[in-house]
């Protein structure tokens, strides 16, 4: 084949469409998360009674030790904070051999 004929020769490209994995919607709520929040209140929804309160008891008991963790580990660091500022007192105190005085 000649230069000219790969010229004659229409190449054609497959469009490709890009999707966003990550693509949110207007409230910052993905739509994989929005789907699986819709699953479970259909779920939900299709529960008796009795069970829908036991995993509303379910929801709030993990609730509640997911919050009491997030609060021991921030009062760590406020711990931390203050043994940092009350160590670095002490170094500049004491322990900071300063010619001058």
């Amino acid at each position: 084949m000649t230069p000219s004929d790969y010229q004659d020769q229409e190449v054609k490209t497959p469009k490709v469409e890009v999707v966003d994995s990550y693509d949110t919607g207007d409230d910052g709520i993905t739509d994989a998360a929005r789907r699986y929040w819709l699953q479970f209140q259909q779920w939900f929804d299709n529960l008796p009674l009795p069970a829908k309160g036991a995993v509303a008891i379910a929801v709030l008991f993990v609730a509640f030790s997911v919050l009491t963790q997030v609060l021991k580990f921030v009062a760590s660091l406020v711990t931390l904070a203050i043994l940092l500022v009350i160590l670095y007192g002490v170094y500049r105190v004491f322990l900071r051999q300063d010619n001058g005085n």
